[in-house]
């Protein structure tokens, strides 16, 4: 491993430790660089690297475990769940000689193929 590599991974451990502190806090990122004498901007760089970083290295299940931090306070919101509206079933309604047939999304397609035939057969 040549000077540079070591010197990054250096680096990068560094800005890992950071960032983990500063989630650990209830402040900003701005707030958090000010009060530490940290650029933003180098913030945000690291940050970048150290997730690119942990794309390259497959975990043994291919799953990465997250957790949500309830945090309320400044600049941080809760995790709200959105309601998603269940659309409407499609519906289709046939009217011939006053005989009226619904059919919706739910209807079986050998219940509609019978219907079908019998209307076919009696005409």
């Amino acid at each position: 491993m040549d000077t540079h590599s070591v010197k990054r991974n250096y680096r990068i451990q560094q800005w890992k430790a950071i960032i983990q502190d500063r989630n650990n806090t209830d402040l900003t990122v701005d707030e958090y660089c000010k009060q530490n004498g940290l650029s933003r901007n180098s913030y945000f760089y690291w940050l970048r690297i150290i997730r690119e970083e942990a794309l390259k290295q497959p975990s043994a299940s291919g799953f990465v475990e997250l957790s949500l931090q309830a945090h309320n306070g400044p600049g941080i919101s809760m995790v709200t769940p959105i309601p998603v509206e269940k659309p409407a079933p499609s519906q289709l309604t046939l009217s011939v000689n006053g005989i009226t047939i619904q059919v919706t999304e739910n209807t079986s397609s050998a219940l509609l193929a019978k219907t079908i035939g019998v209307i076919k057969n009696a005409q």
